[in-house]
């Protein structure tokens, strides 16, 4: 390892471990945000103690995080930092949250880190390193469509019409329609083959960065909802096993 993947893989773990000691406590300093998602004292301060670390060991380097924005410097890298992904799950006592860490070098995603503690599940790849779980290589499964699992856009309501045509398109193809609320879970998931495609309309980069490192090491597939390759910028995304991407691509623009 470098000593940026050393340290991306060490913070993330820290942050995790975090999150766990965190979950039993009454949570305090919820906001709702304008986004219509939430924020907690949890949020904030696991995302505070990420940028320390960093800026301990790389303080020129640039941040994409959640609650503080951008934090640019110039840097070639960038640090894109999800610190708790699934925060209304994390309130509802639900174990489907995790903090995601990724860096990019000249707006390439090239290492991701994803830990679900609660499930003591920790992801790990950098490009072309091949993806891991819990320190073993592991490749994704495919499934045929009639056999898949879908995963819509929790922000359901964000755009009812688009959600509910959507599913018209896939339900009688896919086997079955599923809604987890953190994209670190399910595109997690995605790149061990436990379910088949995700997708969602709206998340912005800190969201899928780091997993999308993962899956695609795996060998399954994310792109823009369009079809392009992920930047940066892009809002919202299809991912896959490969196989079915074509059908999803169809299936959202049409």
């Amino acid at each position: 390892m470098t000593d940026i993947s050393s340290l991306c893989y060490a913070t993330a773990k820290e942050a995790g471990l975090f999150l766990k000691s965190s979950f039993s406590r009454k949570i305090s300093g919820a906001e709702l945000k304008n986004d219509g998602s939430f924020s907690t004292d949890t949020d904030r301060e696991c995302e505070k103690l990420i940028i320390s670390k960093i800026k301990s060991v790389f303080p020129t380097h640039s941040i994409i995080a959640e609650e503080s924005g951008i934090l640019k410097s110039g840097s070639e890298y960038t640090w894109i930092i999800d610190p708790l992904d699934g925060t209304h799950n994390f309130m509802k006592s639900s174990h489907n949250f995790g903090v995601s860490i990724a860096v990019a070098k000249n707006g390439q995603l090239i290492i991701g880190a994803v830990y679900l503690p609660l499930f003591e599940e920790f992801y790990y790849a950098e490009i072309n390193g091949g993806a891991m779980k819990n320190d073993k290589k592991f490749i994704s499964k495919e499934s045929s469509l009639e056999d898949s699992f879908i995963v819509v856009d929790a922000d359901f309501k964000s755009d009812i019409n688009k959600n509910i045509n959507f599913i018209t398109n896939i339900s009688s193809k896919c086997f079955g329609i599923r809604i987890i609320g953190a994209s670190s879970r399910e595109l997690t998931y995605l790149a061990e083959g436990i379910v088949d495609g995700v997708i969602q309309f709206n998340d912005p980069v800190w969201d899928y960065a780091a997993p999308a490192v993962i899956l695609r090491e795996a060998g399954a597939k994310i792109t823009s909802l369009t079809g392009e390759e992920l930047t940066l910028e892009t809002k919202g995304f299809i991912a896959s096993n490969k196989s079915i991407h074509s059908f999803l691509l169809s299936a959202i623009n049409n």
